[in-house]
């Protein structure tokens, strides 16, 4: 179950009034009235924006827009300096309303412009939040640790600790756990510094949630434990309960399920007391996941049908969403199989709409900045792009951002293809009248190929970015070759690699339907599926990745595909090497693992079935084990070496060769193997064009 926790409270230039003071807002209404046309009034504005925040997101909106209205007429008229600052704040202000991009850029371009450090740093601050709420990982992270930089030029203690919370909750959220502990251990010294308690809680919280994820339970409890102390002697009772249902929840991962389920109910105390109905459902949530995990299915699904009544009156999908799951689990456990499907689909429908949602906030996002000034057209696309790219891992996102590249290159390619053609047969026509026109054509037709091949080196350049980097097998690796020759300029064999946090080195050997064009599309989707799955799910056992790949690549292409037009799909051998107990456990789809032991070649078979859509008896992926000994040899391949046609009968060169050929070859250092099957494959390939994309990775123990 999803531990839900409060998030970190971000700085915020400008102290936001907690509710409407009446007698506030008519005092400013007063200073409007002897100030109606100078800076005072561009501030007073500003000041009412913020009283009315609260209560009246419409209010505050028609007061911000006054300001700015107001501070461009005085700078226009008497180039007033502080008319500028005030147009800042103003932007600022607007900034939050939304969490509008476009605003806290303005707002930072005034600031910079008036060279105020403080202002400069929080904007870029507040933009890093804004693009995390967007997904773009990497510009939230550039942006923090930019205003990290410019606060700490200035020893702004608080904002040096937000800072360092907020990069440390990217790298969490991207699984990087050792950065993560790292910035949240930084941002704790610099509240410590500050002497700001509240903030040092959370840090602490946070902490103690990283000790979590890596599973050191006792670590985790006492940062919890220590976050719970600061909170209760500032009586934060929210924060209390938020900490009561980490320490339930950590008990939960321990099985100790008495102790989880007394902290549970001690945070649904506080929250029934403070009638906070989101930490209610939440704590109902956690409770049905201790019953849950006890098998108790009817306690867990009369507290999750509270949950959900509380989630549908607060309209939280997110956590109906996860509602919905769980009842389902719960009630096919309890042979509920009719009421089970039911949720399950409602669960479905509510994660497809809050996708969409997700994708038309960010098509908000970008309308917005189009209408206030960012007119090229090309740019808005890059923005796009740049917006859709960094959805990172999410399926869906992957999903369109491969497919817009593939219509994209596609359509290049077409309307090249078309006007090369037309361009050539006008030349036909008049090549007895105007032989230099001919020439003249012959080339436009020959710098288009040019700008075709060109574009596809281009997309060879970001495929060979998405294979594992020879840095990071030389560190996993103890010694290896891999022979990699595309049969066009991209490839539809591709290998990737990935190291798990128990500290097993994962590689893959993949071999997708097709080559060129096509092929290199369902590579991208294998690695960004295969990243998924380590990183989000993660799911680390050979035989289970290769079950969740298979599943992603038919929801994906063909769930409805009949058999002859679903083929779609991938042969993979992933093997999982552990290098200190000296195992390697592999699974394998059509494609075998070879193994070279005291001058002896092993042989594992594979399941014959593809990583994609079978419409034979398709079952689960088989989990293979070998204890490996030194001066071993792995092997694993594609099958574009043995089917490549070639020698005097120009016949296939086959399986069995490639064997002799590997054990006459095994005692020579890797690189040198690698270049004797190079030297091998040119050599029986001869003048035949090469059919198939060619790959091998050899390993030595």
């Amino acid at each position: 179950m999803q531990r839900f926790f409060i998030l970190p409270l971000f700085c915020i230039l400008f102290v936001q009034a907690s509710a409407q003071d009446k007698k506030q807002v008519d005092s400013l209404r007063q200073v409007l009235k002897v100030h109606p046309d100078d800076t005072t009034a561009v501030n007073t504005f500003n000041e009412l924006g913020i009283q009315y925040e609260s209560s009246s997101d419409s209010t505050s909106l028609y007061y911000y827009d006054a300001a700015i209205s107001l501070a461009r007429k005085i700078n226009f008229k008497s180039g007033e300096g502080d008319a500028n600052q005030s147009k800042a704040i103003t932007y600022f202000n607007l900034g939050k309303m939304d969490s509008s991009l476009v605003y806290y850029k303005k707002a930072l371009g005034i600031f910079k412009q008036v060279n105020d450090t403080r202002g400069i740093a929080v904007c870029y601050s507040n933009l890093g939040i804004a693009y995390r709420q967007l997904g773009n990982w990497s510009e939230a992270l550039n942006c923090l640790i930019t205003a990290l930089k410019y606060s700490e030029k200035i020893n702004y203690t608080t904002l040096n600790g937000n800072c360092k919370l907020s990069i440390g909750n990217i790298y969490r959220q991207k699984n990087n756990l050792v950065l993560a502990e790292k910035y949240y251990s930084e941002a704790l010294t610099e509240f410590n510094k500050s002497g700001n308690a509240t903030a040092r809680a959370m840090a602490m919280n946070n902490l103690g949630l990283v000790y979590s994820d890596k599973k050191i339970h006792r670590k985790a409890l006492e940062y919890f434990f220590l976050s719970l102390k600061t909170r209760d002697s500032l009586s934060l009772e929210r924060s209390v309960a938020n900490s009561y249902d980490n320490i339930a929840c950590e008990y939960n991962a321990m099985d100790d399920y008495k102790m989880s389920l007394s902290y549970h109910k001690k945070a649904l105390d506080i929250q029934e007391k403070i009638s906070d109905k989101k930490g209610i459902a939440t704590s109902l949530i956690n409770i049905g996941a201790v019953y849950t995990k006890q098998k108790k299915f009817a306690q867990a699904i009369d507290n999750l049908e509270k949950a959900k009544e509380l989630a549908i009156e607060i309209q939280h999908k997110d956590m109906l969403k996860e509602i919905y799951l769980s009842l389902s689990e719960n009630l096919a456990a309890s042979a509920q199989y009719k009421t089970s499907l039911e949720y399950h689909k409602k669960y479905s429908d509510l994660k497809d709409s809050l996708l969409n949602e997700n994708e038309n906030m960010q098509i908000a996002q970008l309308q917005t900045e189009y209408e206030t000034g960012k007119k090229d057209a090309e740019i808005v696309l890059l923005n796009k792009n740049k917006e859709v790219q960094a959805a990172d891992l999410k399926r869906k996102s992957v999903i369109i951002w491969t497919a817009l590249i593939g219509m994209v290159l596609l359509l290049i390619l077409a309307f090249y293809i078309y006007r090369g053609y037309r361009i050539k047969r006008k030349a036909n026509e008049v090549i007895s009248r105007q032989k230099h026109e001919v020439e003249k054509q012959k080339e436009i037709i020959e710098e288009k190929q040019k700008e075709i091949t060109d574009s596809i080196h281009y997309a060879k350049r970001i495929q060979g970015a998405l294979l594992a980097s020879d840095a990071f097998l030389e560190k996993n690796l103890m010694d290896h070759f891999i022979l990699y020759k595309p049969k066009d300029i991209v490839s539809g064999d591709f290998y990737w690699a990935a190291k798990t946090q128990e500290g097993r080195f994962l590689l893959a050997t993949a071999d997708c339907t097709g080559h060129g064009v096509p092929g290199a599309f369902m590579s991208l989707l294998g690695v960004n599926f295969l990243n998924e799955i380590i990183t989000d799910k993660q799911i680390v056992q050979p035989d289970r990745i290769l079950g969740q790949l298979r599943k992603h690549i038919i929801d994906a292409l063909n769930p409805e595909g009949t058999e002859t037009e679903a083929r779609d799909g991938m042969d993979v051998v992933l093997c999982s090497f552990d290098f200190v107990n000296m195992e390697l456990q592999f699974a394998a789809a059509n494609n075998p693992l070879w193994l070279i032991r005291d001058n002896e070649i092993m042989e594992f078979t594979p399941d014959k079935m593809p990583v994609g859509k079978y419409f034979e008896d398709q079952r689960d992926f088989r989990l293979q084990t070998i204890a490996l000994k030194k001066e071993d040899i792995v092997y694993t391949f594609t099958d574009g070496y043995a089917d490549q046609f070639g020698g005097d009968k120009g016949k296939k060169f086959k399986y069995r060769a490639l064997q002799q050929l590997l054990l006459s070859i095994h005692r020579l250092p890797m690189k040198e193997q690698r270049q004797s099957l190079d030297r091998a494959i040119e050599s029986w390939k001869g003048s035949h064009e090469q059919v198939d994309d060619i790959l091998i990775i050899g390993v030595k123990i």
